[in-house]
């Protein structure tokens, strides 16, 4: 055997002492969150939310938060459910299967009249207050199925009616009533409106006194208890690190200073988050991708969603981030959230989260850190119909019930929208 030179044996142990220190480098990092933070980061890029998954688009899709749900039996009694927080979304996941079926199995929409519309009403159907304007192909995929016949459309009112053999899908855009065939099977459907409970509910249209307000206002004979709430910034408590880790920034290489006005500044790579003091988040990212290479709008507006619960909804306390608007312009989807106490939105002035897209990648995104927590008093307000009276009186518009902050305190109160 050939005896090893002493350069020899020393190159040897040098390498043997790199693997190790190698090993032991890899070992650690394990041990730390790098990895595991890493893994947890929302892409800004709306491709690979597309790609995500199903447990990211459910957890997109938490945004969806109807205002009211009302179904009319073929006895003819019509009861809803709304501002009334996990009551009224359980009541539109008992029938969010029936419309996403219907949504997925849309023919072409038709124009109908609109006094076809208030007809259906009158018969065995459900009804869905959206609270906002949902594009139709956003809601089937947030319901579970994509496609239909009207997913070009978009709708801020849904309705199933129901005859003896079939399902139709009905909604209102802008100002036009459509209806939609669908391969729903009434069966099961009926029965699930037979067994619905909630409280009893009309429809301002059915009431002359209300003829000035928006007509399907669903009026609630008896409000559920309304909670007081607590506001204030959730600036101090914000992690820094994780609101990183949700932009996709990494903490271990971006630099950071404070401005002169108190906000924290964080940079890495072509990207800056900055945190004013008054919990003002404000995320920039790299050059605008082209447009033509962007993602569809189910998946742009799902990452806005996964951005806004994970950095704006993570320290609200028991307020909830909802969806409120979408909109494509010239090649940027501009999409818009509310905080929401109990489905009751929070007016604050500003949106909860604006998260504006190009090409399917986030080019910027501002968030309104704020924390809101329940007390044991409740809100007193005015009675639902005494409430839509005096909207009438005023000059109509839709009474809405919401919190108003004022950055100084916080009260539910009615608004006409």
């Amino acid at each position: 055997m050939r005896k090893l030179s002493g350069e020899t044996l020393r190159g040897i142990l040098r390498r043997l002492l790199i693997a190790a220190l190698t090993a032991s480098a890899v070992f650690l990092l394990l041990r730390t969150d790098y990895f595991s933070t890493a893994a947890g980061r929302v892409s800004v890029s709306a491709a690979a939310a597309g790609s995500s998954g199903t447990d990211e688009l459910v957890e997109a899709a938490a945004a969806l938060r109807p205002r009211a749900v009302l179904a009319r039996n073929a006895s003819g009694a019509q009861s809803a459910s709304a501002w009334n927080g996990q009551t009224t979304e359980d009541a539109f996941r008992g029938f969010s299967a029936f419309l996403g079926e219907a949504l997925g199995s849309a023919g072409v929409p038709s124009d109908i009249p609109e006094a076809e519309f208030r007809r259906g009403l009158e018969e065995v159907s459900v009804f869905f207050d959206l609270g906002a304007e949902y594009p139709l192909r956003l809601l089937s995929a947030w319901t579970g199925t994509g496609g239909g016949g009207a997913e070009a459309h978009s709708a801020d009112l849904l309705a199933l009616f129901l005859s003896e053999d079939d399902v139709s899908l009905c909604f209102r855009e802008g100002e036009r009533f459509l209806r939609c065939a669908t391969a729903t099977q009434p069966g099961a459907l009926r029965a699930r409106i037979e067994d619905f409970q909630a409280g009893p509910a009309s429809f301002a249209y059915s009431d002359p006194r209300l003829r000035e307000i928006e007509p399907y206002t669903v009026v609630l004979e008896t409000l559920p208890a309304i909670s007081g709430v607590t506001a204030a910034s959730a600036r101090d408590a914000a992690d820094t690190d994780r609101l990183m880790d949700v932009f996709g920034m990494n903490s271990y290489l971006a630099t950071s200073y404070y401005d002169a006005d108190g906000a924290l500044v964080l940079m890495e790579g072509g990207r800056t988050l900055r945190l004013a003091a008054d919990g003002a988040l404000t995320y920039r990212g790299e050059t605008e991708t082209n447009p033509a290479e962007g993602a569809s709008l189910v998946n742009a507006v799902s990452l806005a969603s996964l951005l806004a619960q994970r950095s704006a909804g993570a320290g609200a306390g028991d307020a909830e981030v909802m969806f409120a608007s979408a909109a494509e312009t010239g090649g940027l989807t501009t999409v818009r959230f509310d905080y929401c106490v109990d489905a009751i939105p929070v007016r604050l002035g500003v949106p909860a989260a604006e998260v504006v897209l190009s090409g399917g990648t986030v080019i910027r995104a501002t968030m309104h850190l704020r924390r809101y927590v329940r007390t044991e008093q409740s809100e007193t307000v005015l009675p639902m119909f005494r409430a839509a009276v005096l909207a009438a009186a005023s000059g109509g518009g839709a009474p809405s019930l919401a919190y108003a902050d004022s950055g100084e305190g916080i009260q539910c109160i009615w608004i006409s929208r």
